[in-house]
């Protein structure tokens, strides 16, 4: 069925997917029109094909299938679309003219022979090829959303496309559809597969082949690993396309010699034994980074009397330092390359301090800074030097989401040292910008807990340096008197050690709450965050205490959690502003969190401006602004930053937050649900990590039997790198 009319309101609109909601007026009637229909705007002529549906709750509606902008044929339609705003600085006085001069012919005009209306007053040559330009982009960005968004492609997406391809877009595609898959992002391969298909590529074609390879390394690089083994890659692509096993054999060799991939063969005695694929820029930086190691390890710096300083700063500092923290103080001063680690309570905080203090001395420039903004926050907190991001620290303007077109270029760092806290959550990128911005001379050293999960992107930094039998390296193993008072303390090294903590002595900072029905455990969780806590300790609810759930699905999950706390904390009432994105609600007062890299985002603190909110960052909804539709929110660190609806999805709540979204942050209170989950992800290692973010109080409510899995369970998966590798041959 075919419908042709008018847009002449749209209720509701997706910047991610085009989906809308829209009203139509036929010359019969008014037909609201729901589909993926993006970048249509109120005024716009449309032919819809679809059929009409009836909605339970919503009742009859056009459920469009494929759409088509109409080209303004009247006067009127002409004049109402190009005074309509779509091309910047043409007035309707303008239009008027063109349209008196042109008639029909006006638009082709615009498009083809722009010269020609430099003969209207008020168009200089200039504007007429500006209006060439921008009404042929409205144009051809239109057929190409058209196109693709059929197949899944979302705006967000359609508009990447663009922006890279340009005007030619379609025919690029039509030659090679499977080159989206260098542009847009988190799109799954078989909407390309199935463009390709509709424009008659064969299964085997190369092209497919080889972005099937590029998109198998790809979802590799994504869980953590840097390469993958051959035989694996091989076999995954095979089963991945249904291809046979010469076919992708074949096209890796091409992509070596064009430079897309990298084997690297570990067996020297045997190449086909040992052999390991990486995206080429990412070979390139993990290389990069074991040259600079392996430089910068065997540096001596300085051979100052630090012994009898050091003695002079314990005094100062009213503090006594163990053997062990003064042999790591000493290492770190004398060498350009070290690393510290240690678990809670082991004094790596105090070392800190003690190194700022010796540099000082030395008038000497440090630059201290973490992964994550809350890092920087807490290491600043503690030692009362200011601290940055590593982004801030850099300067960093953008890393490509594809990380197979990821290239290091950094604003260099003009510091004598650089101490990086958290380095536990360093990856192949970030460290690699590390280290290419840092001069010759500069002392780094990098400070961490090297039982914690590793980094969320590529790479497993800390374990491969510390697998490096050259590099200058320390671990703490003592507990400090004062830390030992601590049961989370106690408590997250017994864990570590594969030991069942003391899961029942009220007496202190650590406390379990028995419990296996998961709805039993979500309710028990928000009694305490409401209620109990509070009573307890006079924490603030919503500043102080922090659940933390090792998954984002299930009824103990954050996802239900989220909903439960929302509901809770910060009621809905008629005082409070809200905006509703798909499925959910934002409303002044909720606390959330910033889920991806914002490199363009602007944010106001006082009298400063800047870009960049990451992910990670964390604060409340501070206002909303419906007429304009922008949400503010205020981060932890008073930067206040806008959100519209083509950003919005970049914020989720934040009363629970998963434990890998938790790294790198400290909580006066942390409240952790332990149900039953997958091996994969309930570990040792991530409950030692969630564990170790409380500061003064711990709270698990759940299964003691599952508590006792997660111990045992140390199968973590073993990520595939190539850098303790090169760093030992």
């Amino acid at each position: 069925m075919e419908e042709i009319g008018k847009v002449v309101n749209i209720i509701y609109y997706n910047d991610k997917n085009g989906y809308t909601i829209f009203l139509l007026r036929t010359n019969e009637k008014t037909v609201t029109c729901v589909g993926y229909v993006p970048y249509i705007k109120v005024r716009d002529s449309l032919t819809v094909q679809g059929e009409y549906v009836t909605h339970s709750v919503y009742g009859k509606q056009f459920k469009i299938a494929t759409f088509e902008k109409n080209v303004p044929t009247s006067d009127e339609e002409l004049l109402e679309y190009l005074s309509s705003g779509v091309i910047k600085g043409l007035g309707e006085k303008t239009a008027q003219r063109i349209i008196d001069k042109f008639g029909q012919d006006s638009i082709e005009i615009i498009k083809n022979e722009p010269e020609k209306l430099a003969d209207i007053k008020g168009v200089s040559l200039k504007k007429a090829k500006e209006l060439q330009t921008i009404v042929n982009s409205d144009w051809y960005f239109l057929k190409l959303a058209q196109f693709l968004n059929p197949y899944g492609i979302g705006a967000t997406n359609i508009k990447k496309v663009f922006q890279a391809l340009g005007e030619n877009s379609l025919n690029l595609i039509y030659e090679d559809p499977y080159m989206l898959l260098d542009i847009v992002y988190g799109v799954e391969f078989s909407y390309i597969d199935k463009i390709a298909s509709d424009l008659n590529f064969e299964k085997d074609n190369v092209k497919r082949i080889r972005s099937g390879v590029k998109y198998c390394l790809l979802n590799s690089l994504y869980k953590g690993n840097t390469c993958a083994k051959y035989l694996d890659l091989i076999e995954a692509v095979v089963n991945f396309l249904n291809v046979p096993v010469e076919a992708v054999e074949n096209c890796i060799i091409q992509m070596i010699n064009q430079k897309d991939i990298v084997i690297e063969y570990r067996d020297k005695e045997d190449i086909y034994k040992d052999r390991f694929v990486y995206l080429y820029n990412i070979y390139n930086m993990e290389q990069d980074i074991a040259d600079i190691v392996r430089t910068k390890s065997n540096e001596f710096a300085s051979g100052k009397d630090v012994k009898n300083r050091l003695e002079k700063i314990q005094k100062r500092l009213g503090i006594e330092l163990t053997q062990i923290q003064k042999d790591a103080i000493i290492m770190a001063y004398s060498y350009n390359l070290s690393v510290i680690t240690g678990g809670p309570g082991t004094g790596k905080t105090t070392i800190i301090q003690c190194l700022l203090k010796l540099f000082q001395q030395d008038n000497q420039e440090v630059a201290l800074c973490a992964p994550t903004g809350r890092a920087a926050k807490r290491i600043t907190e503690v030692t009362g030097a200011k601290a940055k991001t590593i982004h801030r620290l850099l300067e960093l303007n953008r890393i490509e989401e594809n990380m197979d077109r990821v290239t290091v270029e950094v604003n260099e760092i003009y510091k004598d040292v650089v101490i990086v806290d958290e380095a536990s959550m360093l990856d192949t990128v970030l460290f690699c910008h590390i280290l290419k911005a840092i001069q010759p001379h500069t002392k780094l050293i990098l400070i961490g807990d090297a039982d914690q999960l590793p980094s969320v992107g590529a790479g497993d930094i800390l374990r491969n340096l510390i697998g490096y039998d050259k590099i200058k390296y320390i671990y703490l193993s003592e507990i400090f008197r004062q830390a030992k008072e601590s049961l989370i303390v106690v408590n997250a090294h017994q864990i570590n050690k594969g030991q069942m903590p003391n899961l029942f002595d009220r007496s202190k900072d650590f406390f379990f709450i028995p419990l296996t029905n998961q709805q039993d455990v979500a309710n028990e969780i928000v009694e305490l965050c409401e209620k109990r806590l509070k009573e307890y300790g006079n924490y603030d609810v919503l500043k102080d205490i922090q659940v933390i759930s090792p998954t984002k699905k299930g009824i103990a999950g954050t996802k239900e959690l989220n909903k439960l706390l929302q509901e809770r904390l910060n009621k809905k009432t008629e005082y409070k502003p809200e905006k509703t994105y798909g499925q959910t609600t934002f409303r002044v007062g909720d606390k959330v969190m910033h889920i991806k890299n914002n490199y363009e985002i602007e944010w106001k603190k006082g009298d400063f401006e800047g870009k960049g909110i990451f992910n990670g960052d964390m604060g409340f909804i501070t206002d909303y602004n419906e007429l304009e539709g922008l949400l503010e929110v205020t981060f932890d660190d008073d930067r206040i930053a806008q959100y519209t609806s083509n950003n919005i999805e970049e914020l989720e709540h934040a009363y629970a937050i998963t434990v890998h979204k938790s790294q790198g942050s400290e909580f006066e209170v942390v409240v952790m649900p332990i149900v039953n989950g997958p091996p994969m992800l309930y570990t040792r290692n991530l409950l030692y990590t969630a564990i170790t973010r409380a500061k003064k109080l711990l709270v698990i409510v759940g299964d003691e039997y599952q508590v006792k899995k997660m111990i045992d369970n140390v199968q973590s998966k073993k990520r595939h790198t190539g850098l303790e590798y090169k760093l030992n041959n």
